[in-house]
């Protein structure tokens, strides 16, 4: 087996420079307020659908989590556990469905008693929901939200929640930075000269994000977002934020 990426805990979203780790600890931070979990994993999903063998694996764990290892977690999970991983992005890649959790898997008391509900209580874990992140129709990323033993399920609101941030998240998540950004979205917001953060207000607005949504989760004010925003009208010489969404949805071809 190739060395594996290094597990890299979340900081303070302010305190990462790499564009892509700064996302995934914005998505930790604000997923886990609205969905909580003990540990929360993002991880690429690599060509064969495997998890956790391609970098940069980011997590969080809460104050709650200090017994889970998931570093032994995960050398278990690729060595034996992944093949009857009922979560796997292998067994969800052609349905099209994007959040999964116990009830989609047969049920929290049918999960328990599986051999995958044995391995995850083994390492404290009594619950998984899993939100997967495409690129050109296929799995390309994943979120795991695990929760301990005494701890809930992800509520029918909470999956609903789920579904509704996910196509949000697939978009500012684009695993490895701008995997799943269409080639010329990303040409174009290059090309415009635009600063790391116009970029990320620019393709949060892309993906449907709100001025408030956008503040939420980049931790700025939206008198803050909005002075980005009208930069990044004027660089990309955008009349409107509906003109900007339709350029770069449309590939860098302005409206008639």
């Amino acid at each position: 087996m190739p060395p594996l990426p290094p597990l890299r805990p979340a900081p303070a979203a302010r305190e990462v420079q790499d564009q892509f780790e700064r996302l995934a600890s914005y998505a930790l931070d604000w997923v886990t307020v609205a969905v909580p979990a003990t540990a929360a994993v993002l991880s690429p999903v690599d060509q064969r659908l495997n998890l956790f063998n391609t970098a940069p694996v980011v997590v969080k764990l809460d104050a709650r989590a200090a017994a889970i290892d998931l570093e032994h977690l995960r050398l278990e999970y690729l060595g034996r556990a992944r093949a009857f991983d009922p979560f796997a992005p292998s067994r969800w890649n052609a349905s099209g469905t994007n959040v999964v959790r116990p009830v989609d898997v047969g049920g929290a008391d049918a999960l328990a008693r599986s051999a995958y509900g044995e391995f995850l209580e083994k390492h404290g874990i009594r619950s998984q929901a899993s939100v997967f992140f495409r690129q050109g129709g296929r799995i390309a990323g994943a979120l795991l939200l695990l929760r301990r033993p005494g701890e809930p399920d992800v509520t029918p609101l909470q999956a609903r929640l789920l579904q509704r941030l996910q196509p949000f998240l697939e978009q500012a998540l684009a695993p490895g930075g701008d995997g799943g950004t269409p080639p010329a979205m990303v040409e174009l917001l290059r090309a415009g000269g635009l600063t790391p953060r116009e970029i990320e207000v620019a393709r949060l607005a892309a993906a449907g994000a709100t001025n408030a949504e956008i503040s939420r989760a980049l931790f700025v004010s939206v008198a803050t977002v909005k002075t980005h925003m009208n930069h990044v009208l004027t660089k990309l010489d955008a009349r409107s934020r509906t003109e900007l969404v339709t350029l770069l949805r449309g590939g860098g071809q302005s409206p008639p």
